[in-house]
């Protein structure tokens, strides 16, 4: 990374806020619906991703994330009869989405999407 890199991505994940203090631009919450108190099971997100089996998805890891095993990601897809799978290479979690290959493969899903009868 190059200083111009570092700068790039610190605008992506920060903002000024109303006091002028830079802070982190996302939902500090976002984490708490998966959360449960001890050794409780979490919900079965499995089942959730089964609910958009039939649904256009494109999946987005980072080939370096230490929160989303290639294995994982890999089953993720293939429970979706119309998912893809993007791997970053020399990216973390998560992907921040500008990368060439995921704005290319970004813009085919849409492609695809747009492409389809309308149903209803």
């Amino acid at each position: 990374f190059q200083l111009e890199d570092w700068l790039a991505m610190a605008k992506r994940l920060y903002r000024l806020n109303s006091a002028g203090r830079i802070v982190l631009d996302y939902d500090m919450k976002i984490a708490e619906p998966f959360r449960v108190p001890g050794n409780e099971a979490g919900p079965d997100m499995w089942r959730a991703l089964e609910g958009l089996k039939t649904v256009p998805t494109l999946l987005v890891r980072g080939a370096t994330s230490d929160v989303l095993a290639a294995s994982v990601a890999e089953r993720m897809a293939g429970v979706l009869e119309q998912g893809d799978l993007l791997t970053i290479p020399a990216t973390g979690h998560a992907p921040t989405l500008d990368e060439p290959e995921a704005i290319a493969a970004i813009d085919r899903l849409l492609a695809r999407i747009a492409a389809e009868p309308a149903s209803g």
